[in-house]
């Protein structure tokens, strides 16, 4: 029986990848400028910077890019404030280890004023003992560190503790620093989706076929 448990946020317990995948593409429409075909996808491709470059070299030259960066955030932040929901099973699962007094972090790449309004609205903060961001502790999930610290906070070692992530390389790199890990599917990482279950203890189609007894 595992002792702690680690989630992502975007994509393994709310579902907000479409909203980070058409973004670009809503500002861009904001703005009364009909898009190219398939934006969305090429953008979501991007690094947050190279795609603000683009959409500056393509469809806003007279404007900064600080600018076109805030537009863009300001429609993920109301996503955040007002559209963003659970996965499905999320609540189901959160609840089973809350009853079992298994003590869960948040490790995520997301800045806190941004996710925190659906934290919030979707009452998770009743769930978490502590909350960790890639841009607060100056790293991202390539390397374990933001699992070392929730896992440190939660005062269990990394084998008692399992990681839920619905991406590769941040479940590859829990996954080689000895944490269990369970995989989540997302519409977002499909193309990986082989690839996540090599490195997944459980790959979960829905957070609905959870199963306790798996863990």
């Amino acid at each position: 029986m595992i002792k702690a448990a680690i989630f992502d946020l975007d994509g393994t317990l709310i579902d907000s990848m479409e909203y980070w995948r058409d973004c670009g593409e809503i500002f861009v429409r904001s703005q009364n400028i009909e898009p190219e075909k398939d934006l969305s996808q090429k953008l979501f491709r991007f690094s947050m910077k190279d795609g603000v470059d683009y959409l500056h070299k393509n469809y806003f030259q007279s404007w900064n890019t600080e600018d076109i960066n805030n537009g863009i955030i300001n429609v993920l932040a109301d996503s955040y404030k007002t559209k963003i929901q659970l996965k499905k099973g999320a609540l189901q699962i959160l609840s089973y280890l809350k009853e079992k007094n298994i003590p869960c972090a948040i490790a995520t790449a997301t800045p806190r004023n941004l996710f925190e309004p659906a934290f919030i609205r979707l009452d998770l903060e009743n769930y978490f003992n502590k909350v960790f961001t890639c841009p607060e502790l100056n790293t991202n999930k390539a390397v374990p560190f933001i699992y070392k610290e929730a896992a440190k906070s939660l005062f269990v070692n990394e084998n008692e503790t399992v990681v839920f992530e619905d991406a590769l390389i941040p479940i590859r790199t829990a996954k080689k620093a000895g944490f269990r890990t369970v995989g989540v599917f997302d519409k977002s990482s499909q193309n990986d989706t082989d690839k996540i279950k090599v490195f997944s203890d459980i790959y979960l189609e829905s957070l609905e076929y959870f199963d306790e007894k798996e863990l």
